[in-house]
């Protein structure tokens, strides 16, 4: 008897455990166009990285700025973007600036390679 059966049936259903594959996240493997090509998405994904950090002093376009230099660093993937983005910030708090310049990116990409 299905589910509906069940709660029809006057007795509850049994719980539905999702399938392994709903409980992963879903990561685009793709990488993001280069400046070249298609200047807009990758400013708009650098636009929601800086809306979502939360550093004192952080300027006003700091990643976007830099779009040119970022997306060679990290092949345009999110999984390096967001390692040099979140590491360059940890090393803007650590010295105490609260922004993220070329100084921390270069540094956080030193660590990527």
């Amino acid at each position: 008897m299905n589910r509906w059966g069940l709660e029809q049936a006057g007795r509850p259903a049994e719980p539905v455990s999702p399938s392994p594959t709903a409980l992963l996240p879903v990561t685009w493997l793709h990488p993001l166009p280069p400046e070249t090509e298609d200047r807009e998405t990758f400013r708009r994904v650098l636009a929601g990285f800086e809306a979502d950090l939360s550093l004192y002093r952080l300027e006003e376009h700091a990643l976007s700025k830099h779009a040119v230099e970022l997306h060679p660093r990290t092949g345009g993937y999110f999984k390096a973007l967001t390692y040099v983005i979140s590491t360059a910030a940890v090393f803007a708090i650590r010295s105490g600036s609260e922004n993220i310049t070329m100084k921390e990116i270069d540094a956080a990409t030193a660590q990527l390679s």
